[in-house]
């Protein structure tokens, strides 16, 4: 059953989908965060990163709160917590 949560459904562009997601995100998120196309086994899906300072702790209940889960305009979300700096360093290159 899992499958029919994932599966397939029409897709906004993601041109448009990436706009939304930034315009949201950047209202109550003040530091920095990058959101990109990516792809893994399951397909294609958005990954938002945000950086922490500290990635590995749990993220604040009125953030998570915040961030869409699951999926967003037809699109999977993925959020990947990154070290302050690594979106100018790695991302952004």
């Amino acid at each position: 059953m899992a499958n029919i949560y994932w599966s397939e459904k029409e897709k906004a562009p993601y041109g448009d989908a990436i706009a939304a997601l930034r315009k949201d995100i950047g209202l109550w998120y003040p530091k920095q965060f990058h959101i990109k196309v990516a792809s893994d086994d399951g397909g294609l899906h958005l990954a938002i990163y945000i950086e922490r300072a500290e990635p590995s702790q749990r993220m604040e209940k009125e953030i998570s709160d915040k961030l869409p889960s699951g999926r967003f305009m037809g699109w999977r979300l993925i959020v990947i917590k990154c070290p302050i700096g690594y979106i100018n360093s790695f991302i952004k290159v």
